[in-house]
C-alpha cells in the first residue's frame, strides 16, 4: 500500500455536511445490520451479493434484474467516489476505501450506510486506486457474475459517479465546477471515454455516453446525466470541435 500522507487528515466532519450521500461512519461494533463490503465483491460469497439486488430490485420496482444490479453498482461507487472528491475538495486527504476496510447496509432506497473500520488518510492516486481496484472493479466482477451485464456499462456508472459528486460539492458552494474538471484527480484516464461536460442552457453538466437502464423503469425518470437526454448537445459540440465539451 502506499505510504499515507501525514500532512493531511480526512475531514469527516465536513464530509458529513455536504449531503447524507457524502457520509462515512467510524465502526460500531454492536450493529448486526451491516455487511462487510468484501463479502459483495467476492464471487465465491454470491448469497450477500444477491441479497442486495433483489433488495434495490423491490425498492425501485425494477422487472429486469440487471438494472437493479446497475442500480447497487452505482449507488456503492457514488457513495465511495463522494467521499474520494469530497475530502480531496475539503482540503484533507481521501481515506482507504479498499473493501475489506468498510462494511455497509444497503436500503431499498435512498443512500448507503457505509462505515469504515478504520480511517486511514491516503495521497490521491493511492485512495482511487483502493476504491477502484480493491473495491469496485472486484464488485463489477462479482455482479457480471450475478446477471448478464456490460463491464462498459458499469464503467460509465463510476464515471458518472464521480461526475455527480463533483457537481454535488459544485451545488453545495464547495468547488468551482469549471476549475475542479479540469484537476487531473477529477478527471482519472479510465473515466474520460465514458462522458463530456457540455454546456445546456447556460449550466455546466456531464453527459454521459453510456446508459446505467434507469430510465427504462416506467415510474422512473432520467438520469441527469442521461446520454438519451444529451446526445443532440453531444453532437453539436462535435460540430463546434469542441469548443462547448470541457
Amino acid at each position: 500500500m502506499a505510504m499515507t500522507n501525514p500532512t493531511g487528515a480526512v475531514p469527516l466532519e465536513l464530509l458529513g455536511s455536504v449531503s447524507p450521500y457524502f457520509v462515512l461512519e467510524l465502526e460500531d461494533q454492536s450493529d448486526d445490520s451491516l455487511i462487510p463490503a468484501s463479502s459483495f465483491a467476492n464471487r465465491s460469497q454470491s448469497e450477500e451479493l444477491a441479497a442486495a439486488i433483489d433488495r434495490v430490485q423491490r425498492g425501485i420496482g425494477a422487472g429486469e434484474r440487471w438494472i437493479a444490479a446497475s442500480i447497487l453498482y452505482r449507488r456503492i461507487a457514488y457513495r465511495l467516489t463522494s467521499i474520494y472528491a469530497g475530502s480531496i475538495a475539503l482540503g484533507g486527504a481521501p481515506p482507504d476505501l479498499g473493501a475489506e476496510v468498510l462494511r455497509l447496509s444497503v436500503r431499498e432506497r435512498g443512500p448507503l450506510r457505509l462505515v469504515a473500520r478504520q480511517v486511514v488518510p491516503l495521497n490521491r492516486d493511492a485512495a482511487w486506486e483502493r476504491l477502484t481496484r480493491d473495491h469496485l472493479d472486484p464488485l463489477a466482477e462479482a455482479i457480471r457474475g450475478q446477471v448478464r451485464i456490460a463491464r462498459r456499462l458499469l464503467e460509465g456508472n463510476l464515471a458518472s459517479s464521480l461526475m455527480s459528486s463533483l457537481r454535488t460539492l459544485a451545488r453545495a458552494g464547495r468547488v468551482d465546477l469549471d476549475v475542479v474538471i479540469s484537476e487531473g484527480w477529477a478527471n482519472p484516464d479510465r473515466c474520460r471515454s465514458f462522458g463530456s461536460w457540455v454546456e445546456r442552457r447556460g449550466e455546466l453538466c456531464y453527459a454521459r455516453s453510456t446508459c446505467c437502464g434507469y430510465e427504462r423503469l416506467s415510474t422512473s425518470h432520467r438520469c441527469q446525466d442521461c446520454s438519451l437526454d444529451f446526445r443532440p448537445i453531444r453532437q453539436r459540440a462535435n460540430e463546434l470541435d469542441g469548443r462547448a465539451v470541457r
